[in-house]
């Protein structure tokens, strides 16, 4: 018998002076971002992505190759972290595996910062393989009646000393896969930017 209940979102919103994120458990990721520019005594705000109902949250993630669809089951949390400015949730797998994401809400610089660790309490090693998913669109959104702009979203790569490039075009015909000892992987566009950094001293 399959239950017809469905979970209604627990949602929490942190407001600095530069974002306004609301976060949800589902997926425990951010369900829309919003940013202030100040231009002559006046604030302006731009919605940089506002996720459909339907669509996971940004920065949930993902388990290729498993049944698990963690991008819309409910975490625990959202809750505050001691200071106020971010949230954090968690997640145990079935295997035992315990997953845990902090967000941090920039106060005076337009960042998100998310910490994602996994750790692993049981007595043998298990291999973990996942996607984090951004909603990084192609479009630019406009300020204050200014039309929205399209811009080319790239991937970029530094392993070792050198920057590897990828175009959009390229990311959506066959992503890219790279290789060797990553410092960080990004997506960016005109203004706006995700980077993923593995903790140094990792192998990725």
């Amino acid at each position: 018998e399959v239950s017809s209940e469905i979970t209604e979102p627990i949602e929490m919103e942190i407001e600095t002076r530069t974002l306004r994120a609301t976060f949800s458990n589902i997926g425990g990721g951010v369900r829309r971002l919003v940013s202030f520019m100040e231009r002559n005594g006046h604030r302006d705000e731009i919605i940089l992505f506002d996720v459909p109902p339907a669509d996971p949250s940004a920065f949930a993630m993902a388990l290729p190759g498993t049944a698990i669809d963690l991008e819309r089951l409910p975490h625990q949390g959202p809750s505050f972290m001691p200071d106020g400015k971010g949230v954090e949730f968690s997640y145990t797998l079935p295997s035992g595996l315990e997953i845990s994401k902090k967000f941090k809400v920039g106060e005076t610089e337009s960042t998100i910062r998310l910490d994602v660790e996994v750790k692993n309490p049981t007595d043998r090693p298990q291999p973990f393989f996942f996607e984090l998913g951004s909603v990084l669109q192609k479009m630019e959104p406009g300020i204050k009646g200014k039309p929205a702009q399209m811009q080319s979203i790239a991937s970029y790569t530094k392993i070792g000393n050198e920057i590897r490039r990828a175009d959009f075009s390229k990311l959506k015909k066959k992503g890219e896969y790279q290789e060797g000892q990553i410092f960080w992987a990004a997506l960016g566009r005109l203004y706006f930017a995700v980077f993923v950094k593995p903790e140094e001293g990792t192998h990725v």
